[in-house]
């Protein structure tokens, strides 16, 4: 099942049985802090290789879930292609302020992708019956900063410097 997808069927499922969405300070809360670009080496003037790495952190209470309902994804969107998971980070429990990250190393030419880099997308995805398994401790409060996206503009941007 495709991430939004999982995070549709969830936040439907999450509407009908708590009415979640609201910030709930007495409950979990995994949010997407920020998307990472980082220049690893130079192999010319605009190649080299970029790692990309998105960061969660829990700003509610603990989250207290089973194996195999949440998993962190990174995507790759490439304009006028199908995007496509690149890296992906099972995890089953996390602590209030607890962070998690998952990174993605690739080669990069910033002459040959300056005018239509890929895109990057963080998603926090869900189990779709996470809402109605009965654990309160694993039912995200507000899923509505369950994903990030950046340009690739600014990965060209780490050449120009």
């Amino acid at each position: 099942m495709k991430a939004w997808t999982t995070a549709a069927v969830g936040l439907l499922a999450c509407v009908l049985a708590t009415g979640c969405g609201d910030d709930d300070p007495t409950a979990p809360d995994l949010a997407v802090e920020r998307i990472e670009f980082s220049l690893l080496n130079r192999t010319g003037p605009t190649t080299g290789r970029v790692r990309i790495t998105g960061h969660i952190r829990n700003i509610g209470t603990d989250y207290l879930s089973s194996p195999g309902q949440q998993q962190l994804q990174l995507w790759e969107l490439v304009p006028g292609a199908r995007e496509r998971l690149v890296a992906r980070r099972d995890f089953q429990n996390l602590p209030a302020q607890g962070r998690l990250s998952v990174s993605y190393d690739r080669t990069w030419n910033a002459a040959t992708m300056r005018e239509f880099p890929p895109d990057y997308r963080v998603v926090i995805s869900l189990d779709p019956d996470i809402f109605i398994d009965g654990n309160p401790d694993n039912d995200d409060s507000n899923l509505r900063n369950n994903t990030h996206t950046e340009s690739g503009r600014r990965i060209n941007d780490l050449f120009d410097e």
